[in-house]
């Protein structure tokens, strides 16, 4: 039944969250990881995951243009509040809050 499942959904190898599936075995590979709010000023990464998975912090990102593999790079962090202005796949520049950049996580 799981290879059958596995071949119907085209082998995926992770959730649309951005977090593993593992394989027959139980065993998965997981991307080195780190939340855009542990990074640096002029980092830049793909997301490859988000921790807040509720339909209101999705539709948020969707409304920014945040989704799992765009290109982030960090052109400033704010100090006072821990805030971020990122820009997205080289195009989009916005500002996110410390707790939006919390549940963003990002393969550099």
């Amino acid at each position: 039944l799981i290879k059958r499942l596995d071949e119907f959904l085209a082998y995926p190898k992770y959730d649309p969250h951005g977090d593993p599936i593992p394989d027959e075995n139980g065993e998965y590979k997981s991307k080195p990881q780190v939340a855009l709010n542990h990074v640096k000023a002029d980092t830049t990464g793909i997301i490859v995951s988000v921790k807040d998975t509720s339909n209101a912090f999705l539709k948020y990102l969707d409304k920014i243009g945040i989704y799992l593999g765009a290109k982030i790079k960090i052109l400033e962090k704010v100090e006072f509040d821990g805030s971020l202005e990122i820009q997205i796949d080289s195009k989009k520049t916005v500002f996110i809050s410390k707790e939006v950049s919390e549940n963003i996580w990002i393969s550099e």
